[in-house]
């Protein structure tokens, strides 16, 4: 079986899915049409307090704007904390599809008393109805991620999760920019005056509302997962988050994700009050930079899936982070200092470009280790804590704007900065994830990894993998496609070395040299036993060399002492491409071109007491399958194919006869 290395999208969706996100897009839309019409409003209502043309008065403006959006952004978090342990607990005991359509349903009602308000000119009923529609949105939202595990296939949850929160910012995006239409001027400028900004609300609203629900009753009938699961009252919270302690590793990528959205929270908020009193833009300006923003998260989300290495699964979302915070931080210094309005755009890019590479791996990674019987209880639980991180990063834009007297700018660069400093403390814990990551990128990068026979490697428990030894990329090529994390036995030497060894000693390899002492040399194999024994997987290049002539070398005993001792079985695996490249030991060798196709072939486990020369014949064996491959691929008669490598290389062997 051929396991491509990277996440590739199917020919079509899976059944339910595109329909999920359809109706994933409407309620997000509807959610930022409301929003985006009601602080465009306030920020309106802010420059009116304070008319005067002075720089005081600008300034009492900015703060009074910045208290009215922040206000506004923590009126329509609250209903998520509220709501969360029902919302969790009905998700669980109810058929997620029913949830769905009941909160598309309720979306009715509630875009007719959003028009009405805006009709009436109540600011009062406008907030009400932005309380309702969070309430709603606070039901869906832990159903809107526990059910794509129920939709999608378990290889396909990266691919899903990237299109989902894709097709969500694009909603958000898109239900933002449709806010201008309400604008008296534009309505004019369309010859639809007379329908006015609260009938043009109520039709916008009605054709979504419309199209969420077609989307929702397409959603196949689910079964539900937890019938039993008690209903959670609205004072139950902290025993609801309890649920992120229902299965290891849940904590970590909740935490994060809470940092995530309330950095966005007061990005957003604060984003309203740079683009109308620094750049002094209108509606279509702000949703530009909105826009420009949005772009950059789908473009992250989208690429997310294919950066995603599960082997080191804190990686993405940490180096996501740092450019997330570092852009914020450029963009609020940009927009201080006067820059245009472009360059703070692109960094804005940049900003939703990094956060995009920080969510979508995170959704998963919570996703992937719920227990599907509390997968909603741990999506709501992980909404509290975000919804908890965006009260909490608005009080402190809040405090920084009215306390401190902050500009907007400036609250745009402590908010990076916050986040930066805070992501420091993760990127140190999780450095080895974070460095083997980075290598992990590099050889993807470089090579293209076709991987034949995963599924010979033991899903748990220790083994041993041995391979044949073409060059120095070896392990880097074996690190980057092996389904599981593995401890590579590496000369002594390269470990030492500055740069080279801290990634080496990041991956937690294993150094060993035959120019070490006999004690130095056993320690080294009995780490290597100790290793397998507590069910880690132990890479070994037996030839204890790289091979001079392109042949498999023999095999040295050591493995076998291994591989005795520590009870585990023996995995062969071999290493096909790296042959000619500049980090191995042929004659006449190339820089490796970008892509270049690598072959790792692994075969089925051999017993512990496998001798070297019993592996050594295995591994040949492998390496004979892809020859035979190849050879099948390639139609070429010999005389065509010598002719073609004497033309590109006229003073190299074409062809070599490797028998002896």
């Amino acid at each position: 079986m051929t396991t491509p290395p990277l996440p590739l999208p199917p020919a079509a969706a899976p059944r339910g899915f595109g329909a999920h996100l359809q109706a994933c897009a409407i309620g997000a839309g509807i959610d930022n049409l409301f929003r985006a019409v009601i602080g465009v409003a306030l920020v309106g209502l802010a420059k009116q307090a304070h008319p005067g043309d002075s720089i005081a008065e600008h300034a009492a403006a900015d703060r009074l704007g910045n208290l009215y959006t922040t206000l506004a952004t923590l009126l329509f978090i609250i209903p998520f904390v509220i709501v969360a342990p029902m919302a969790g607990s009905l998700g669980d005991r109810l058929p997620k599809h029913r949830i769905i359509r009941i909160t598309r349903l309720a979306e009715v009602a509630l875009i007719a008393v959003g028009s009405a308000a805006l009709a009436l000119g109540s600011t009062t009923l406008l907030l009400a109805s932005l309380v309702g529609l969070a309430t709603s949105s606070a039901f869906f939202a832990p159903v809107k991620l526990a059910v794509v595990p129920e939709l999608v296939s378990a290889e396909r949850l990266p691919w899903a999760n990237g299109w989902l929160a894709a097709i969500t910012v694009f909603a958000i995006l898109g239900g933002t920019a449709l806010a201008s239409l309400t604008d008296a001027g534009v309505l004019h400028a369309l010859g639809l005056g007379w329908l006015g900004g609260a009938g043009m609300l109520a039709l916008l609203g009605t054709v979504m509302v419309a199209i969420g629900i077609h989307g929702a009753w397409r959603i196949p009938p689910l079964h539900a997962q937890a019938p039993d699961t008690p209903i959670a009252p609205f004072w139950a919270i902290p025993r609801q988050m309890r649920a992120l302690s229902s299965a290891p590793g849940l904590w970590a990528p909740a935490l994060s994700l809470a940092g995530f959205w309330a950095l966005g929270a007061v990005a957003q908020s604060t984003l309203l009050d740079i683009s109308g009193f620094i750049y002094g833009l209108g509606q279509a300006g702000t949703a530009a930079l909105s826009v420009t923003l949005a772009c950059g998260i789908i473009a992250g989300a989208l690429l997310a899936p294919r950066l995603m290495a599960k082997t080191f699964p804190a990686g993405l979302p940490v180096a996501g982070a740092v450019i997330a915070a570092c852009a914020l931080i450029g963009a609020g210094l940009h927009a201080q200092l006067g820059g245009g309005v472009v360059v703070f755009g692109a960094l804005l890019f940049v900003t939703g470009f990094g956060s995009g590479l920080w969510e979508t791996p995170l959704t998963v990674l919570l996703q992937e280790r719920s227990p599907a019987g509390v997968r909603n209880l741990v999506m709501a639980s992980a909404g509290v804590l975000a919804s908890l991180a965006m009260i909490g990063g608005g009080g402190g834009s809040l405090v920084l704007s009215q306390v401190l007297h902050f500009s907007s700018s400036e609250v745009f660069i402590a908010i990076g900065a916050v986040a930066l400093v805070i992501t420091i403390v993760p990127a140190w814990r999780y450095r080895t994830q974070l460095a083997a990551w980075l290598v992990w990128v590099a050889t993807h990068l470089t090579f293209r990894i076709r991987v034949t026979g995963a599924e010979h490697l033991p899903a748990s428990g220790g083994c041993l993998l041995v391979c044949n030894h073409l060059s120095y990329s070896d392990g880097l090529v074996l690190g980057a496609s092996l389904p599981r994390r593995a401890r590579f036995l590496v000369y002594r030497a390269y470990v030492e070395m500055p740069v080279v060894g801290f990634f080496l000693r990041a991956a937690g390899v294993i150094p060993v040299s035959a120019e070490d002492r006999r004690r130095a040399l056993l320690a080294s194999i009995d780490t290597a036993i100790e290793a397998a024994k507590a069910g880690e997987v132990v890479v070994i290049f037996p030839e204890g060399q790289l091979t001079r002539s392109g042949q498999t070398n023999t095999f040295h005993s050591g493995m076998e002492r291994i591989a005795a001792r520590a009870g585990v079985p023996v995995v062969p695996a071999h290493l096909a491409g790296l042959w000619g490249t500049i980090t191995s030991r042929a004659p006449q060798r190339s820089w490796p071109r970008l892509r270049r196709p690598v072959d790792l072939r692994l075969g089925a486990p051999l017993p512990s007491d496998t001798t070297a020369a019993v592996a050594r014949d295995h591994v040949m064996r492998l390496g004979y399958e892809a020859a035979q491959v190849h050879a099948d691929h390639d139609t070429r008669s010999l005389a065509s194919a010598f002719l073609t490598r004497l033309r590109r290389h006229l003073r190299r062997i074409a062809v070599q006869d490797a028998g002896g």
